[in-house]
């Protein structure tokens, strides 16, 4: 369960990314991935959390352009689950929370073990040929 609570750039929109929920506040805030336009290319890990996460739709305009989304275009990317007034956030939080702590923790944690087993492969296998090319 993530809450954001404002600009969520570069490694904070993929923190963002990790959690099973994602709500954010609704305000002037920015999120997305920024490496582009600052010159880096976007590693592994960003990518496929990305593509994890990500309607299909937005996964170039996100990682190759650098697009910045406001949170309610976050949410319709796939950058967040949804997005409620600041004010609200904390208590919608905490209900998601009690929510998911309510479901059965082996089930839970085999389902989402299976759905993420590809992301995490591929993670893995791109870190290793990341570090190969770095020489290492």
């Amino acid at each position: 369960m993530i809450a954001c609570t404002g600009h969520a750039l570069a490694g904070g929109v993929l923190l963002a990314a990790t959690g099973d929920t994602r709500i954010g506040a609704r305000g002037d805030y920015k999120l997305g991935l920024n490496e582009v336009q600052k010159g880096m290319p976007v590693p592994t890990l960003a990518f496929e959390l990305a593509r994890d996460r990500l309607d299909p739709r937005e996964i170039t305009a996100s990682v190759v352009q650098a697009k910045i989304y406001n949170p309610d275009e976050a949410a319709s990317a796939g950058w967040l689950d949804r997005v409620v007034d600041e004010a609200e956030l904390a208590d919608a939080a905490l209900a998601e929370a009690k929510r998911l702590a309510q479901m059965p923790g082996g089930a839970y944690g085999m389902s989402k073990k299976s759905l993420r087993a590809g992301t995490i492969e591929r993670i893995r296998s791109g870190f290793a040929k990341e570090i190969a090319q770095l020489g290492g």
